[in-house]
């Protein structure tokens, strides 16, 4: 939905307010909603992330709690118009039309978090920060987020809202990840 909203009114339209949010965006963060890069690479207004400080640009990951390689199974994983499914992606490199992810933790394409570097997790019950509970790794070549935890914590996400359990476990890192991107914005079209 979020999607289809910044297709529709920020990259397929040309009208001054298209044009206004295109100067004023920071960047859109998309957790749960698997982006194609043919979803956003249809012009230059947005771009994927590559860097955690990255401005105008799109960020997405699909949040996983499963424990096997082969069990993997976003949280959600479709558009309620589209009903586009989750599809892993088979050969071995990653195809044109692979999930655009990022690791929650460290704002990259590529690689795993450790718990221990996890600067905060929100629980369920609201107020309630846990740190370095649960690290993030990407699998599925690179598809989809998998939530990793340090087995000494009690830390539950058992929600019946599952669109928490695409940012609750990467609390602080996205408030941190957003002041730090803002901050870089405003450096940017300071003048």
């Amino acid at each position: 939905m979020l999607l289809r909203l910044i297709q529709e009114e920020f990259i397929n339209q040309d009208t001054e307010r298209a044009k206004d949010l295109r100067k004023r965006i920071v960047c859109a963060y998309l957790p749960g909603c698997p982006i194609y890069p043919t979803d956003i690479t249809t012009n230059s207004y947005l771009k994927a992330t590559q860097q955690p400080r990255d401005t105008k640009c799109v960020i997405s990951w699909c949040t996983d709690y499963g424990v096997e390689e082969t069990n993997i199974r976003p949280c959600h994983y479709f558009y309620a118009d589209d009903a586009r499914r989750f599809e892993v992606i088979s050969g071995d490199e990653k195809s044109e039309d692979s999930f655009l992810t990022v690791n929650p933790l460290t704002w990259e394409s590529s690689g795993d978090c450790e718990p221990k570097l996890n600067k905060g997790s929100m629980g369920v019950k609201e107020g309630v920060l846990y740190q370095k509970v649960c690290g993030a790794k990407l699998v599925n070549r690179d598809t989809c987020v998998r939530v990793t935890y340090d087995g000494k914590s009690i830390y539950d996400l058992a929600n019946s809202n599952e669109c928490k359990s695409d940012y609750l476990p990467f609390w602080m890192s996205i408030r941190m990840n957003a002041a730090d991107r803002l901050q870089q914005w405003v450096s940017i079209n300071e003048s």
